[in-house]
Parts: structure tokens; sequence; C-alpha cells
């Protein structure tokens, strides 16, 4: 094989690693996304979740009385 054709064969195997790297790179990005989007949701859960407690706690407090 010439040179220049295993140049170019090495030139086309870079070509597609980092093709392939940019695409795993834009698939962890976007599940970063989805990541940081669940705990945005997860978080708004809890804080609902213990201003349900807390209210729970009131009532059970206001009762006692």
């Amino acid at each position: 094989m010439s040179k220049k054709k295993l140049d170019h064969n090495r030139q086309t195997a870079a070509g597609t690693r980092l093709a392939a790297a940019e695409k795993e790179k834009q698939a962890v990005l976007e599940q970063v996304k989805a990541l940081s989007a669940d705990k945005q949701s997860l978080t708004i859960r809890l804080a609902a979740a213990e201003k349900a407690q807390q209210a729970a706690l009131d009532q059970a407090k206001a009762l006692k009385r």
C-alpha cells in the first residue's frame, strides 16, 4: 500500500474516531440535561413533601391544645 493511501486511511480512521467521540459527547450532554431536569423535579417534590409534613405537624400541635 502506498504511503499516500496509508495516510488517507489513517485520516479517515481518525475522522471516524473524532465523529464517534463527538456523538458520545452529545449523548453525555443530553444525559446531563435529563439528570438536571430530574434533580430539579425531585427538589420541587421534596420541598412540597416537607411543606406538607410541616403543615401536618402544625395541625397536630393545634389539636393538642
